[in-house]
């Protein structure tokens, strides 16, 4: 049997069919200059200081299961800019020697894209609805105790954080707040509005009822991060490229999803069994710490196996 044309559409290589309406979206500003400048000061033949500015950018996008003429449809971009202070230096004391760099940062991240309900209704967005900042410390090294023991290392500090995050809805569209669920399903309390300040760590129920909870914070970000590789280098003892050695390496505590600790605001604590133990926080992984051996056997009797 056939149909016709426009009883289904457009059909695969056709232009739209001609009782269709056809809408055009524009998203604001869909490319940006990026750019990074750097200025050396090299001090001497053993040290070197640096400074740096960057600026990073994500263009913006369409919420395709938005209506056209809704201002929600559309979202912009994201822009980070970072300023960075560091020094490489060689050092030598006695019969040590060895290299360390060291480096400041901050960024300002402006108009971060996040998820949202529309208000009222059960659609996820994106939005630009957030700021951050985010400050830390590198710092990595390798030191040779003379011919037989290398020592190298690296530690990062990290504080990132949201300055403004704001997000409104309904308590129909909050389902997971406790104060919400109570009242979900009688009418008169489902459009009750709802403001989550993310950044801060509060919930205002209809310009009252208010809770509070530990801000969220950026997704896989941990403040500290260490690893430490020590090798026993034994060519000069054995007259062969020979080393045995180890990495340890650890991560804090960081955020696991999008969806981090307003989303249990007011929750009763529930503790969960996973992987890496007993835990009263899903949307978080614990700190661990990893600890790998290695040997290596380099140009076996001056041959190329290694």
């Amino acid at each position: 049997m056939a149909y016709p044309a426009d009883v289904f559409g457009p059909i695969a290589g056709r232009g739209p069919a001609s009782t269709a309406g056809v809408t055009s979206t524009v998203v604001p500003k869909t490319h940006e200059d990026t750019y990074t400048l750097t200025a050396d000061w090299r001090v001497n033949e053993r040290l070197l200081v640096y400074v740096a500015h960057r600026k990073g950018y994500k263009g913006g996008g369409i919420n395709a299961n938005t209506p056209t003429d809704n201002p929600m449809r559309v979202f912009g971009p994201e822009t980070i800019k970072d300023v960075e202070l560091g020094l490489k230096g060689d050092w030598a004391f006695g019969g040590v020697r060895g290299r360390t760099n060291v480096a400041a940062y901050r960024d300002w991240y402006k108009n971060v894209q996040r998820s949202t309900l529309i208000p009222g209704v059960a659609q996820v967005i994106t939005s630009n609805l957030a700021d951050a900042k985010i400050e830390g410390l590198e710092l990595d090294s390798t030191i040779y105790f003379g011919e037989w023991l290398r020592l190298s290392g690296n530690f990062a500090y990290t504080d990132a954080k949201y300055t403004r995050w704001v997000e409104n809805k309904f308590c129909s569209g909050a389902y997971q707040i406790p104060q919400c669920g109570a009242l979900f399903g009688t009418p008169a309390f489902a459009t009750t509005p709802v403001v989550v300040d993310h950044a801060n760590g509060l919930v205002t129920i209809g310009g009252a009822s208010t809770i509070n909870f530990e801000p969220d914070v950026l997704n896989d970000v941990s403040k500290y991060k260490w690893a430490v590789q020590p090798t026993i280098l034994l060519e000069s003892w054995l007259g062969e490229d020979v080393s045995f050695g180890a990495n340890i390496y650890h991560v804090g505590r960081l955020s696991a999803t999008s969806t981090n600790s307003s989303n249990l605001a007011g929750v009763p604590v529930v503790f969960q069994q996973t992987l890496l133990g007993q835990v009263s926080e899903p949307y978080f992984h614990k700190a661990y710490t990893l600890i790998d051996l290695r040997f290596d056997w380099r140009n076996i009797r001056s041959s190329r196996v290694r």
